[in-house]
């Protein structure tokens, strides 16, 4: 008898239960076994939900690290510039470099406290004289669209992961994924497997197909696995 690999990822688990409950509808007409088939459905819905928010969680610290680069990026002209020969583009980055210091611990705030800065750093940046010396360094003006484009980005997907969040209901991934595993290894199959065998003309040909899809599956978790040995 074969059963689903624990060694899927989660997305995969999610994909394997589609293709498995889609084949599945098309032939199963044993009303225990339709039943199984929608719990399988359910709980395969709320596990690609959940599958989204933790990717969602994921582009929000991706977010994050951009605005860090952009901020350092802004940092790293201006050092640079302080050491130029021409005193414009000198006294530009210093004055520059005075702005980023009353903000040094941005880089280390996180996502929360993070907008809270970066708003107060863009109005330093829109103040005449700290615009007049953005002007004089090369390329700076546009390091700044980029910070300020990534802190707005930022803000919008924190705003949407704290709705996210607000689900108090929400179970967690791996719980989900459990609970499907146990519907499909402890229930669906042995009772495939047990209608094969006392009506094999009838379901032995939805018991292969069902561990042709499960081996297709299983094979991804060895590639996995082999991956990870190289």
């Amino acid at each position: 008898m074969k059963h689903f690999s624990n060694a899927l990822r989660r997305d995969e688990a999610v994909d394997g239960a589609n293709a498995l409950t889609k084949a599945m509808k098309q032939f199963s007409n044993k009303d225990v076994i339709v039943e199984v088939i929608n719990q399988i459905e359910e709980i395969n819905t709320q596990l690609a939900d959940a599958n989204s928010k933790v990717l969602f969680n994921h582009q929000l610290n991706e977010r994050n690290k951009e605005v860090n680069a952009c901020f350092l990026v802004i940092k790293g002209l201006a050092e640079a510039y302080m050491k130029s020969s021409d005193s414009t583009l000198k006294d530009a980055a210093a004055k520059i470099m005075a702005v980023l210091v009353n903000h040094k611990t941005l880089t280390h705030l996180n996502v929360a406290e993070k907008s809270g800065k970066l708003d107060a750093l863009m109005l330093d940046f829109a103040a005449d004289d700290v615009k007049t010396a953005a002007a004089a360094i090369p390329g700076l003006n546009d390091c700044i669209a980029r910070l300020k484009a990534a802190g707005d980005d930022l803000a919008e997907h924190r705003y949407m992961a704290q709705k996210e969040r607000s689900d108090a209901n929400a179970t967690k991934t791996s719980d989900l994924k459990k609970q499907l595993y146990h519907l499909i290894n402890n229930k669906l199959i042995v009772m495939l497997t047990n209608a094969a065998i006392t009506e094999p003309e009838l379901y032995q040909p939805e018991l292969k197909m069902v561990e042709d899809i499960i081996d297709e599956y299983n094979n991804l978790a060895k590639s996995h696995r082999n991956n990870t040995k190289k």
